[in-house]
């Protein structure tokens, strides 16, 4: 199969800028996750850095051979798993057309914020964001960050190239041999992460005002 590319036109470079703006991913770490608490502690530390650093290897070497496919490059596999896993998402990702970003920095000056988007890109004539994640086990629905997450990054990517995003997707693979693809109307989502970010703000705004004292 091959993967058609759509170039963006727009004047501005900013992928070898540096901002003082948060990345996506620690806005919505920041946080405390009371379910990930409880499983350090049940695991203890030592195994739960050990699972947490193996399911993040797992996700990059995965990441790296969609790419790849995605570019109409040679497939390489960095492991076992990450092709299993690849495999596993590869019906979902032949659904893919007209690719318009590819793990690409996007920013926001207007929410002050950046990140990395997996992928923007046409499924099914919808414009999406789309995001890979790989699983220890099957999920039913997809994660509330990871609607958070995609939503900024249909933000920023509205922002700076003026097509509007109608599709948030999560394409999804697990170590048991399932796969999933989530699809959800941007629209519903859009406010709830500006809502988040509101509050993360007012937190750092807090804890800033607290360091004077």
């Amino acid at each position: 199969m091959k993967f058609i590319h759509k170039g963006l036109n727009v004047n501005h470079r900013f992928e070898e800028k540096t901002f003082d703006y948060p990345r996506v991913t620690s806005v919505l770490g920041h946080f405390k996750n009371w379910g990930l608490i409880k499983w350090r502690q049940k695991l203890g530390d030592a195994v739960a850095d050990f699972e947490m650093n193996r399911c993040a290897s797992r996700g990059t070497a995965t990441h790296e051979t969609i790419e790849e496919y995605l570019k109409n490059k040679t497939v390489t596999y960095k492991s076992v798993l990450s092709m299993g896993l690849f495999l596993n998402m590869q019906n979902y990702l032949d659904m893919i057309t007209n690719i318009r970003c590819l793990e690409q920095k996007l920013v926001s000056h207007n929410l002050e914020l950046q990140g990395t988007v997996d992928c923007v890109a046409e499924v099914n004539g919808s414009l999406s964001v789309i995001d890979f994640k790989t699983s220890n086990k099957p999920t039913e629905k997809p994660r509330d960050t990871h609607l958070l997450q995609t939503s900024a990054y249909a933000i920023m990517y509205e922002e700076l190239y003026k097509e509007k995003i109608e599709s948030l997707i999560i394409i999804s693979a697990d170590e048991l041999g399932g796969n999933k693809m989530f699809r959800r109307d941007f629209s519903e989502h859009k406010n709830k992460f500006l809502e988040f970010l509101n509050k993360y703000k007012e937190d750092i705004k807090q804890w800033a005002k607290n360091q004077k004292h």
